[in-house]
């Protein structure tokens, strides 16, 4: 579950930084995994949080293939020009 973890706050980190106009650390992200959906819930963990229409919290994907996982958040169209779901790179397990 670590991996999972760390590929969702990576999906995460990918999708917004552009909206909060700085480097997240690892542990600005609080994630919550639904391992029987495969679905997490992440949240920000920063004062830029409240910047954004989705209050700092993002729905997201996860799967896993073989020895890889798969990341997705999507972002509301009205947080960003442009905005739209992230994928993060694969990572084996």
């Amino acid at each position: 579950l670590a991996k999972i973890v760390f590929a969702a706050k990576e999906a995460t980190y990918k999708a917004v930084s552009a909206f909060v106009g700085q480097v997240l650390e690892f542990t600005d992200v609080h994630v919550q995994l639904w391992p029987l959906t495969g679905s997490f819930t992440a949240e920000l963990r920063t004062p830029e949080r409240h910047d954004l229409d989705q209050h700092g919290i993002f729905e997201g994907r996860f799967a896993l293939e073989n020895a890889l996982v798969f990341t997705a958040v999507a972002i509301s169209a009205k947080t960003g020009a442009g905005a739209g779901p992230v994928l993060a790179v694969p990572r084996k397990v």
